[in-house]
């Protein structure tokens, strides 16, 4: 299973295998369309992000190499490319920090008694196990 982390220090592993994309702005793009998984984003707006003092051509020539890179990193990519337009593909075999993080607690959690507050600490110690440390890199986009 593809395992991006997002909270922390970001990092793409594969059954246990660190996947290294050599290119900073795919790693930049991948990350950016995870975090953003409920949106599209035109193949313009992403290359305004990514390569802003770049022409229009030069930008697309620059996003397709990085697609082609992010494809050739990953057992599965999960972005979706529909025309113009770029997004976060769910997919069955990738999962992602983020988005387990940003899941609503349970109903059953709710309330203030003894019985809510003791069934509330296992789901929070597993969203607390999401955020993990170490050393951040810097992504010079």
């Amino acid at each position: 299973m593809l395992r991006l982390r997002l909270l922390g220090a970001p990092s793409i592993v594969d059954d246990g295998r660190e996947i290294d994309i050599a290119s900073q702005k795919a790693q930049a793009l991948l990350f950016y369309l995870a975090a953003e998984s409920k949106r599209s984003f035109s193949r313009s707006q992403l290359i305004a992000l990514l390569w802003e003092n770049s022409s229009e051509r030069e930008g697309r020539n620059s996003l397709s190499t990085v697609l082609t890179r992010m494809r050739q990193a990953m057992p599965v990519c999960p972005v979706r490319a529909e025309g113009d337009t770029l997004a976060w593909q769910p997919v069955q075999d990738v999962w992602v920090d983020l988005h387990d993080f940003d899941m609503p607690a349970p109903q059953s959690l709710a309330g203030d008694t003894d019985a809510h507050v003791k069934n509330a600490i296992p789901y929070l110690e597993g969203i607390s196990e999401l955020y993990h440390s170490g050393p951040t890199p810097i992504l010079m986009i």
